[in-house]
């Protein structure tokens, strides 16, 4: 009697712990599934919102949509713009080849054991006409850009142009 009393008690038990727990599980599946579709829903951030982000990078597609849908170009202007992107890149091919080769050569220089500084100089000096070139074009390429807007929107290009400059200007402090 007394085993069967102990076996009874055991059951009731098991049954009393399946119920006590079966609604903090369920509880605590649901408490995990709105928490993932809580993040979900608040780290998706619009093209637009990126440039609040700080360090955020943005492909040159996503820059070329932002500037089509805030200064409203038109399709015309549009096809122009990404006919004198394209030129600057491909003029641009062989001074961006040569940057990457300089950042690469500064930083074996970075990681070195000794510091020299005489090598950064010598090494920047080398380069200083390529970084030039590349500085012109994309002033050249700026310039055509703004000839294709109209006035009205050559304003909205340098109001979002100051704007993303006192970030960049405020970030670096």
């Amino acid at each position: 009697m007394n085993d069967n009393y102990i076996n009874q008690k055991l059951i009731d038990a098991k049954s009393n712990y399946k119920t006590a727990i079966m609604p903090l599980v369920a509880f605590t599946v649901a408490l995990l599934f709105s928490q993932t579709s809580y993040a979900k829903e608040h780290t998706e951030v619009s093209s637009s919102q990126m440039s609040d982000v700080k360090g955020a990078k943005y492909s040159r597609h996503n820059k070329m949509k932002h500037m089509i849908k805030k200064l409203q170009l038109d399709s015309e202007q549009q096809a122009q713009i990404r006919a004198i992107r394209k030129s600057a890149k491909v003029k641009n091919k062989s001074s961006i080849d040569s940057l990457k080769r300089y950042h690469k050569e500064l930083n074996l220089l970075i990681k070195a054991e000794h510091f020299e500084v005489e090598a950064v100089t010598a090494l920047h000096n080398a380069n200083q006409a390529n970084m030039t070139q590349i500085a012109v074009t994309k002033a050249k390429t700026r310039h055509k850009i703004l000839q294709v807007l109209s006035e009205e929107q050559q304003v909205k290009w340098f109001s979002i142009t100051e704007r993303y400059q006192e970030k960049r200007m405020n970030l670096s402090k």
